[in-house]
């Protein structure tokens, strides 16, 4: 039997097994450099939002307590949280605020980096993409920022709100009096402070970056579909490895699971590793 015949063979047969490989590899490799970009263009806007919500609970908590003081009698009653706790309607309405203005400033920013990150990826990006930037005038942006804004107060607020309760009940059910349950406040604002304000900051900041990538995505005209990217950090949740990989359309869930998540263009890689 030919020898030469039998190595090109052997050849064929060790690349068709390599190859699948070194395109996952790559493919990983891609997936670390677009998110380790998002992650230091975001960082500063993090860490801004970050401040933004610590200033927020404090004086949301410092409400409560003053409440508590002007009504030291409440306590007997079951429904005691409701005189307590701070007003729903105008706490709301000022994270509305502060959320829109930091998503809009986030979309702002990553909206182009990404659209222009798709013209030096996509190939023929020039006779594809010619002219095209990312608009931030695009009623699909203001749309996920009002919907967004408003679905993102009410959360934080719902979970504060249960917390308090929580934390009260558990006291006036030991028996505390007005200055353990007033610790009670204090404690849970220190919590805040410290830990809550920075996930509830990376949380939105994440998601926000890979809703403006999307919309970078769509306003393209070239990408159709999404990949769920997860870093596998620290900061990844289990529902987002799970998901590590799932590719669907632009413009469709992956799953309502998970926050932490590194979206990337599947079509323009795959073209790019063909």
């Amino acid at each position: 039997m030919n020898r030469e015949y039998l190595t090109d063979e052997l050849a064929g047969v060790i690349a068709a097994s390599i190859i699948p490989e070194i395109r996952k590899q790559m493919r990983e490799a891609m997936g670390h450099r677009l998110w380790s970009e998002m992650i230091h263009a975001t960082a500063p806007l993090e860490r801004k939002f970050t401040a933004v919500m610590r200033k927020y609970f404090r004086e949301q908590m410092a409400v409560v307590r003053a409440n508590m003081k002007k009504m030291p009698k409440a306590y007997r009653r079951k429904d005691a949280v409701d005189f307590w706790t701070f007003g729903r309607r105008e706490w709301d309405e000022r994270l509305r605020k502060e959320g829109t203005a930091f998503m809009k400033e986030v979309t702002e920013r990553e909206g182009p980096r990404v659209m222009q990150q798709l013209h030096h990826m996509v190939p023929d990006a020039e006779g594809r993409m010619a002219g095209v930037g990312f608009d931030v005038t695009n009623p699909n942006v203001s749309k996920y920022l009002d919907e967004r804004s408003f679905k993102f107060a009410g959360g934080i607020n719902d979970t504060t709100f249960n917390d308090l309760r929580r934390e009260l009940a558990e006291g006036m059910n030991a028996g505390e009096g007005m200055r353990e349950l007033a610790a009670r406040v204090s404690m849970l604002e220190e919590n805040y402070a410290r830990y809550r304000s920075m996930m509830v900051a990376r949380s939105e900041t994440i998601r926000t970056a890979n809703a403006a990538a999307e919309m970078s995505y769509v306003q393209s005209g070239v990408i159709e579909k999404k990949e769920w990217w997860a870093a596998g950090d620290e900061r990844t949740c289990g529902h987002c490895m799970e998901l590590h990989g799932q590719v669907v359309e632009v413009n469709t869930n992956f799953r309502n699971l998970g926050e932490e998540v590194a979206w990337k263009p599947s079509e323009a890689i795959e073209d790019l590793m063909a």
